[in-house]
């Protein structure tokens, strides 16, 4: 970009890709490790096209999702295909817009369509793209480029006008009223729903805030929400049920196959408490306060008072379990041991499964729990809670069960 703008011959500049699509997304391994800072990256390379002296114009063939339509939203137009489309799912993983197209999707198409889009997390077709104001040019397949290099032409001779935008000071008393009906839709309840919340914010920062301020909220709201416990949960099941895919293909044994020793020990835990006098009806009204059987997008009932402890032990006595099978070598990775969870619809995404946790819980204090459960309780809680030798081995290695992944792989 640099040399194509500072090479007096440059007209303008074409973002193309030569991939099927323009960009299918985030890159999940900067998803799931915020360190590696691609984020910030891409959030200064936006503002750089965005300031740019020369037209650039964004040729769209495929999906245009995620970080890739942060990219071509920061340019000057956009050119597309038919078969293009346009979306952020980054909500489904408790996730913002990445590198300012809050900011810039609200300001090109209004805040009623940018928080539709935003919040549910739906792709949109070229042709509603073009209606919306999202793209500028619909073209043949296979022309994109051709088209996008006409029209950066055009601009480069003063044609912005040949652009039509929607007129963003007299929509706004509407923008306005879009960003508060969207916001009293919201569960009261921020919980799992942290990221929606932290959108209509950035949406409505984009409508009243400058540039500079509003590009700066919506980054801090980024940080905010992939740092969080959400987040985090959410990234680590998508990527947990996808590498956990090939394996689930593989025929096993059914008795020691991860999601069949879940429900047993889901069972165990119900007759547990059972024989501590709690009815059953308290044992799964825990459950259900964990989100366990609560259809999605329903807020979660409080937990019985005298239930507190049954989430706790379930997801302790599961975790000893996957670690049983990891020690046994039953399976390769703690994550498998997620994915059956959550395929199973035993543990709800935004809870990352019972190995999630417990590596959050920490490895220490997972063996010091358990070997407090096994030594006051009687055959059941022994049969639960005796520590699988795994847990003592990392704990001596100061080892995490996420650690440990790499050194047994699957076949």
């Amino acid at each position: 970009m640099d040399q194509c703008l500072a090479d007096v011959s440059v007209l303008g500049v074409v973002l193309a890709s030569d991939l099927s699509v323009f960009s299918a997304g985030s890159d999940v391994g900067d998803i799931v490790d915020p360190r590696r800072c691609n984020r910030a990256d891409l959030q200064s390379l936006c503002q750089f096209v965005a300031k740019a002296h020369k037209p650039v114009v964004a040729a769209l063939g495929g999906a245009c999702l995620s970080t890739g339509l942060d990219l071509a939203l920061a340019c000057t137009a956009r050119v597309a295909s038919a078969r293009a489309s346009f979306g952020y799912p980054d909500v489904r993983l408790g996730l913002l817009p990445a590198g300012g197209g809050a900011y810039r999707l609200t300001r090109l198409i209004g805040a009623g369509a940018a928080l539709e889009m935003i919040l549910a997390a739906t792709a949109k077709p070229a042709e509603e793209a073009l209606e919306l104001g999202l793209i500028d040019r619909l073209c043949a397949q296979g022309r994109e480029i051709e088209q996008a290099a006409l029209l950066a032409q055009t601009l480069a001779q003063g044609a912005v006008h040949s652009l039509d935008r929607r007129d963003f000071l007299a929509h706004l008393p509407e923008d306005m009223a879009a960003v508060a009906t969207a916001r009293a839709g919201l569960p009261a309840q921020k919980g799992h729903w942290a990221a929606h919340h932290r959108a209509v914010d950035t949406v409505e920062g984009a409508l009243l805030l400058p540039e500079t301020m509003a590009l700066a909220q919506e980054a801090a709201a980024f940080d905010d929400v992939q740092r969080g416990p959400i987040a985090r949960a959410l990234c680590y099941a998508f990527v947990a049920r996808q590498r956990a895919q090939p394996i689930q293909a593989k025929a096993g044994n059914p008795q020691t196959a991860p999601e069949a020793v879940l429900r047993r020990v889901m069972g165990d835990i119900v007759a547990l408490f059972q024989d501590q006098g709690l009815a059953r009806t308290d044992i799964l009204g825990a459950f259900a306060s964990f989100g366990i059987g609560v259809g999605a997008g329903s807020a979660l009932p409080d937990c019985p008072p005298s239930a507190g402890d049954v989430v706790p032990a379930l997801l302790l006595a599961w975790a000893n379990a996957g670690a049983g099978l990891l020690h046994s070598g039953q399976i390769a990775r703690a994550e498998q041991v997620d994915a059956a969870a959550l395929v199973a619809g035993m543990c709800p995404n935004w809870r990352g499964g019972p190995m999630f946790w417990a590596g959050e819980f920490g490895t220490k204090a997972v063996l010091a729990d358990l070997q407090r459960r096994a030594s006051a309780g009687g055959s059941l809680a022994q049969r639960l809670f005796t520590p699988s030798p795994l847990w003592a081995d990392l704990v001596a290695q100061g080892l995490s069960l996420r650690e440990i992944e790499v050194m047994i792989e699957p076949d």
